[in-house]
């Protein structure tokens, strides 16, 4: 499962967590890894020891290697959001900086160079999986516009029993709400350091938010940058 970083990448792994589990077991953050973990928090050999097929989460550029891929992308001005207030929460930013002052480093990739920007990001994986019967786009919109149909077809993609009941119930479990009141039960935190007690890291967990917080200069720049993939995508 890719994505680029703020993408929601973390509420899809809950999602196929509790797709996958069912009763077994109550997905949280304190066993997320041992379900559905992240390549950067686990060693190989940790990955490697798991039963298959495993589900990994990802937040590479195009990788032919990868056997098969859920990617799921989100409207880069609600990206923008996000990414703002975890790097405030991480305190590589202090919450009085501008966004607007922000914006072009975000544009240009330079939180997370390895990753490269949103546009060079997304289109690694349009552009190299064109047609691939093993690979799944998913709109982080659709999903939560429409979670059960969605939901549906990511089971159907791996080969889990898209039964209304099982998708319903992973649905209820993976609730915003509730992902937060389990990152504040069990003291998570996405990454080591200083981070910021009073900041979640699943935060609004909504669609157009950016119309909330961008100002008329924010978005044109954004779209101005990164046009042709937002068009391409149904953004713009």
């Amino acid at each position: 499962m890719v994505s680029y970083p703020k993408s929601g990448n973390t509420w899809l792994r809950f999602l196929v967590a509790n797709l996958k589990s069912q009763a077994d077991v109550d997905v949280s953050f304190a066993n997320i890894e041992s379900l559905v973990p992240d390549i950067y928090r686990n060693s190989n050999q940790q990955l490697l020891s798991l039963p298959q097929p495993r589900i990994l989460k990802s937040h590479e550029c195009y990788q032919a290697r990868y056997p098969r891929v859920i990617y799921i992308v989100r409207d880069p001005r609600d990206v923008a959001i996000s990414y703002y207030h975890h790097l405030v929460k991480a305190r590589k930013l202090e919450q009085s900086d501008m966004i607007e002052a922000w914006l072009p480093d975000f544009i240009a990739g330079k939180f997370h160079p390895q990753f490269g920007t949103w546009a060079t990001h997304v289109e690694s994986w349009r552009k190299g999986t064109l047609g691939a019967s093993n690979f799944l786009l998913v709109k982080y919109e659709d999903l939560l516009e429409n979670p059960v149909e969605v939901l549906g077809e990511v089971a159907r993609f791996l080969s889990i029993p898209p039964e209304q009941a099982r998708l319903e119930k992973a649905i209820e479990l993976s609730r915003a709400d509730r992902m937060r009141q389990l990152e504040i039960e069990e003291n998570w935190q996405p990454f080591a350091g200083n981070m910021r007690q009073d900041m979640r890291f699943v935060r609004a967990a909504i669609a157009g938010d950016w119309q909330n917080h961008l100002s008329t200069i924010a978005v044109e720049t954004i779209e101005t940058a990164w046009r042709s993939p937002m068009n391409a995508l149904g953004y713009l």
